[in-house]
This record gives C-alpha cells, structure tokens and sequence, in this order.
C-alpha cells in the first residue's frame, strides 16, 4: 500500500489481524447546516438495464473460513489515537478524507499480511497496493477511492481492484432499496456499475458515513447481446464492531482479498460467478483429501461447514 497515504505513527501489537479489523471505527461529526450534505442524489442518463439483489452469501462464515489462516496470523498495526481526528463532515470531500487517511491507513498492515498470503499461493511477485482518491477511471467517471494493483517491474497501468462512490447518509441510503425501484434510488447503483464495467472489476464499495455498502456487480448490459447487470449489495453500518459480525474495516479487506486473484475479478456474466463458499477438492501425493477455497486458495482437510465442494480440475 502507498505509504504517502499514511501518516507516521507510534505502532503497538494487535493480537491478531482480525483483531485489528475488528476494532471500532473513528466517530464521523457532522456539520449539519452544510447544505451540499441535502444535495439530492445525481440520476444517470442512459441507465442500464439492472437486476437488484441482496448479497447474502457476504457474511461473517464465508469470511472467517475463507480466510481464516490468515486472519488468525499476528499482527503489528499503527494506533488509531496516533492519527489526527477525523475532519467535521461537511461535504463529500471530508468523507473521503475519513476513508482515505483514517479507515484504510489502520487497515494498511492486514492489507499487506492478506495479499502476501495470496499472491505466495497463486506463486506471483509481491506487488504494491495503493489507495488512489478521485480515481479517474474514464471521462465522466471518477471513483471516489481506488484500490489498484500495481507491480513495479512492469510498465503497465496498475488493475483497478475495488471502485467506489461517496454519498452522504442525508441524500441516499441503501435502506432505500428495499422499496419501490425509481430511477432517483437506484442512482448509485447505476453508477457504480459503470465504474465495475469500465474498471472491469466486479468488487466496491458505496461509503455514506453511515454505512458501507459492499457490492458485486455482474453482466453484459454494455456489450452485445445485451443482458441485464445483476447488482448485490450489502450494508454495513459505520457505528458496528467486535467479533462475529461484519464490520467495515473486515469487509472492506475482504473486497480487496477476494479481488487478488485476477480470474475471479473480471466482470463476467451472473452464471459465471461461483459461489463464495466454494472449495475445491483433491488428493495430494499422499492421498490425502484436501479442501482449497476458489479465492483465498487456503487448503484445509476438513470440508468447510455448508461449503459447496466441485473436484478439482488438476490439469488447470
């Protein structure tokens, strides 16, 4: 991870990593009599057929099984008290400034640990991970904040991991989705889709303050023959923390791990996209049956519980 995007600290021992992303969240303080916070929700033109869903398969178990090697690992992490306080939120730039210099600066050493660990089982060089903020991703699309790939001894333009869009709590909240579809509601989605399509990633996020919202996008609307986008999402709320639940900081680290392996961050058709909970299964030269999860590529000898397990293809 860029280093310019962290300010020098003291650092203490956390536990473990998962301690670390579970820790609580700065508190956001709001301006209130800030009238760019009521600015109503930017409806896209030329909106693309989409198909709305609830990701329920992003949760603590897929989570805690997929990576659990990793997120049980120790881990040396910078204090929260060693960074300035949070700016008063006042419009969208302040909320940038709080995901930017406050939420991924604590999540910086679990980002590091976490991409060591998958990028040494997929046997690849270590690259460099970096936050990039207003991250223009094509003419008229600005991701709010970037998480990008690059590899240093390569001349090529870094891959855009995990894309974003900043909205504040006052103007649009994903509540809004479970009522009745409008063109004003679903804004952000439509939005952030295209950012997934032109960034050909399929993982982001959409920060109000209040919550993130993770989400996964799907499709061809774009390309011929047209299909419609398939759009899950789910919140997590700002103010959540402590162990057995989503949290912010884990679900944030969670997009940028599932989005390491390169054949499963491509956006490609809903059919196409394999289940979370997914191992594959083998025997190896022991003749010991293995368990290898499609993303964190952890091996266990214990079938996962409610995993969905497909042989291996060993040819692959």
């Amino acid at each position: 991870m860029d280093s310019s995007n962290l300010v020098p600290s003291d650092r203490t021992a956390a536990s473990t990593l998962y301690d670390a992303l579970i820790a609580a969240n700065h508190t956001l303080y709001y301006d209130h009599t800030s009238s760019s916070i009521l600015l109503p929700t930017q409806i896209v033109f030329n909106p693309i057929p989409m198909e709305v869903m609830h990701w329920d398969e992003f949760d603590i178990q897929f989570l805690t099984e997929a990576y659990g090697d990793t997120l049980s690992s120790s881990l040396e992490t910078q204090r929260s008290d060693s960074f300035p306080d949070p700016p008063q939120i006042s419009g969208l730039n302040d909320l940038k400034s709080a995901c930017e210099c406050h939420t991924f600066p604590l999540m910086r050493q679990a980002i590091i640990r976490g991409t060591e660990d998958i990028v040494g089982r997929l046997d690849q060089r270590m690259p460099r991970v970096e936050t990039v903020r207003d991250d223009q991703i094509a003419f008229g699309y600005c991701s709010g904040l970037s998480v990008r790939l690059r590899d240093a001894s390569i001349s090529t333009a870094p891959a855009r991991l995990v894309v974003s869009c900043f909205y504040h709590a006052r103007a649009w909240q994903s509540s809004l989705l479970l009522q009745e579809p409008t063109p004003r509601r679903l804004a952000p989605l439509q939005r952030f889709a295209k950012y997934c399509l032109l960034a050909n990633t399929r993982y982001g996020f959409i920060f109000t303050g209040a919550e993130l919202v993770v989400v996964r996008v799907s499709g061809t609307a774009a390309r011929h023959p047209v299909s419609p986008f398939r759009v899950e999402w789910r919140s997590i709320p700002w103010n959540v923390s402590g162990p057995g639940v989503l949290t912010v900081k884990l679900s944030l680290w969670s997009l940028v791990m599932m989005s390491l392996h390169t054949q499963y961050r491509a956006i490609c058709t809903p059919e196409r996209i394999l289940p979370l909970n997914l191992w594959w299964q083998y025997r190896n030269c022991e003749g010991r049956e293995v368990f290898r999860h499609h993303l964190s590529m952890r091996e266990v000898f214990q079938r996962p519980n409610g995993a969905v397990v497909e042989d291996m293809d060993l040819n692959l």
